[in-house]
């Protein structure tokens, strides 16, 4: 895990955050596949608007396959 890559501090926050490629590392270490679906979206080009929705879920790969 590298600080400033995986992980590191939000400004206004008073400790280091886990960024998404150390969870993606950390998922793929401990045998998990992610799975993210989108619930609900608004795009909105004109006004530059955009809006999603999105649910996600961990789910424990299988060995084997």
């Amino acid at each position: 895990m590298k600080e400033g890559e995986d992980y590191g501090k939000i400004p206004g926050s008073p400790k280091p955050s886990l960024f998404k490629p150390g969870a993606e590392k950390l998922c793929n270490l401990y045998g998990f596949t992610i799975n993210v679906d989108i619930l609900e979206k608004v795009e909105n080009w004109k006004e530059g608007f955009f809006y999603y929705l999105c649910k996600c879920s961990l789910r424990s790969k299988k060995l084997g396959k």
